[in-house]
């Protein structure tokens, strides 16, 4: 994996998709809906990883790309969040299968 890449497409498009977030229409402006969608995709990243101000020693490999994949969602930019949204829009977490 070398980049994270936001995308906005139909909710059915993007089933195989890890990280996803349900864009319904809302008055949350595109700014703040794409924080909470980059607070959404951490959270399902792991965002436990480093909580409770202890170090994080990943023990498995999936511990390495669950830290890789919260790195890579970190280093997208907000502006390139905020340009693959619609205007007026309320984000809600992905159901599970």
């Amino acid at each position: 994996v070398i980049r994270a890449l936001p995308v906005c497409a139909p909710y059915f498009v993007l089933s195989d998709y890890r990280y996803k977030a349900k864009l319904t229409p809302g008055n949350t402006r595109r700014g703040r809906a794409a924080k909470a969608a980059a607070e959404l995709a951490l959270t399902s990243a792991g965002a436990v990883l480093g909580s409770g101000g202890k170090k994080f020693a990943p023990r498995t490999p999936e511990d390495v790309q669950r830290l890789l994949e919260r790195l890579l969602v970190e280093e997208v930019a907000d502006a390139d969040l905020t340009n693959q949204l619609v205007a007026n829009t309320k984000v809600a977490a992905a159901q599970k299968k």
